[in-house]
């Protein structure tokens, strides 16, 4: 990868939470998903990414009374090889192929990871 990370970090401190997802999954998500793994935490800090500001996620509640979300991308200025794969605990972090329009103009790509699960907390 080559990543932009003076301009990601920026992205992401500049990404206001007035624009995130307010529904009650993504409000879980936000609340949780830096405890729950924080050594994806830390991979996607290293790169300039805040975990709490996804761009996009898909939760689904699964048969064990979790949260599922099946899908988590994040925004990441930069250029990266399309077969990109980094693996964390069992779980995949890979190119995005399929998302929606970022309104970006800017060289960047969307990392995309994989089955994440987290309890359903109240928030």
């Amino acid at each position: 990868m080559n990543i932009n990370l003076d301009r990601t970090k920026l992205y992401y401190k500049s990404e206001e939470d007035k624009n995130l997802c307010d529904c009650e999954y993504c409000k879980n998500y936000y609340k949780n998903i830096k405890k729950a793994y924080p050594q994806i935490d830390e991979y996607l800090k290293n790169i300039g990414v805040d975990i709490e500001k996804p761009f996009e996620t898909s939760p689904v509640d699964s048969e064990d009374g979790l949260i599922e979300y099946y899908m988590c991308q994040y925004i990441v200025f930069g250029r990266c090889p399309n077969d990109y794969r980094h693996i964390i605990d069992d779980i995949e972090i890979r190119i995005a192929t399929s998302y929606p329009d970022t309104n970006i103009n800017e060289e960047h790509f969307v990392l995309e990871i994989d089955c994440l699960k987290l309890n359903k907390n109240c928030v």
